[in-house]
């Protein structure tokens, strides 16, 4: 039961992500005057396929992902040559190419902030807050005399509400004193510390969680809380994604598909909020990954674009597609590295 929840989670999830994405891809592309040729969810054989508006509409036996088929981005196909050349996306300007392309992860970013505006006025939004809620034993924190449900005020003598700046604060000092001001009884504490270096998390630590809780916001407060979510989100995300390419971060650190159908399914089993959490994160996540500047991804896309703008000429589009074809070839490589990564992790659980 436990698989069948996982499996049909991480097909929801990714169904829903893809179809966002490739929605965007299709608005703007419409709105170009690109022929989208075909909007499908899920791949191989078709299951129903309508034609409406010179676009094939299918629904296809595996329903993982979905796409949509640009006319004159590809290599011409059999049903792109009663297509005119005006309608294809190598006659478009690079404004209208741009905008195409990058609506694609834009849509991922709107359908994230939408989720998290609407858990912000539904459910509330989950919020580290300043209070202790466990310390490890035998942990640097334990030894400074740290207590659960002490109030962290201020971290080396600088007052704050932002418990997100204390936590990178102390991930940032390996090795280095920490001075904790923490409320107990009504009265201020100073906790002193040295964290320890965790070679697993790449990050140093005191041994001490922090009680999180849900807060509600009003629909306008909802709006702001939603939006700075998916801020902070993607600013996250392009740091990790930094970290990953000078070695900070090891790619074995990273999770694959298996590893997102294992989230997927244990979110599910923790109810709506908890899985819309995921579905927002992850809408996120493939929204800022996609503008990355490489091949086969929307961002390598961009970048031809910006070249065709540069040199007022675009590039052969068969020249274009052999460079993706490989980025393609690499990602593949990474996905199936991540997933020996999961399954690795799986085995020794």
């Amino acid at each position: 039961m436990t698989f069948l929840i996982s499996l049909f989670s991480f097909v929801l999830v990714f169904v829903i992500v893809a179809m966002a994405h490739e929605i965007g891809h299709f608005i703007w592309a419409k709105r170009a005057g690109i022929r989208v040729l075909e909007f499908g969810i899920g791949y191989g054989p078709n299951l129903l396929k309508k034609e409406h508006g010179g676009t094939v509409y299918s629904l296809n036996l595996m329903p993982v992902l979905a796409f949509v088929r640009l006319a004159g981005i590809d290599d011409e196909n059999d049903d792109e040559k009663n297509c005119p050349d005006k309608e294809k996306y190598f006659s478009k300007t690079p404004l209208q190419k741009l905008k195409s392309i990058v609506a694609g992860p834009l849509m991922n970013l709107v359908l994230g902030f939408i989720i998290y505006s609407l858990l912000a006025m539904t459910f509330g939004l989950p919020q580290i807050g300043p209070v202790v809620d466990s310390v490890a034993k035998n942990s640097p924190a334990q030894k400074a005399g740290l207590l659960s449900g002490d109030k962290i005020v201020a971290i080396d003598g600088k007052r704050t509400s932002d418990m997100a700046f204390v936590i990178e604060k102390i991930h940032e000092s390996s090795k280095k004193e920490i001075s904790l001001t923490v409320m107990r009884n009504n009265s201020e504490v100073d906790i002193k510390a040295v964290p320890v270096y965790d070679k697993k998390l790449k990050a140093a630590l005191l041994g001490f969680a922090l009680k999180t809780e849900n807060m509600k916001y009003n629909p306008l407060e909802a709006v702001w809380a939603g939006a700075t979510k998916t801020a902070y989100l993607s600013y996250m995300i392009v740091g990790f994604l930094g970290k990953l390419l000078i070695g900070k971060i090891a790619l074995t650190d990273v999770a694959g598909p298996i590893g997102i159908a294992q989230f997927s399914g244990q979110a599910a089993m923790q109810g709506l909020p908890t899985f819309l959490n995921l579905l927002a994160f992850i809408s996120i996540n493939l929204g800022v990954f996609n503008l990355l500047p490489i091949p086969a991804l929307d961002g390598g896309r961009i970048v031809f674009i910006l070249i065709e703008w540069i040199r007022k000429k675009p590039i052969d589009i068969e020249t274009e597609n052999r460079f993706h074809q490989w980025g393609l070839i690499v990602l593949l490589l990474l996905v199936a590295a991540v997933s020996f990564n999961d399954i690795a992790r799986f085995i020794k659980r």
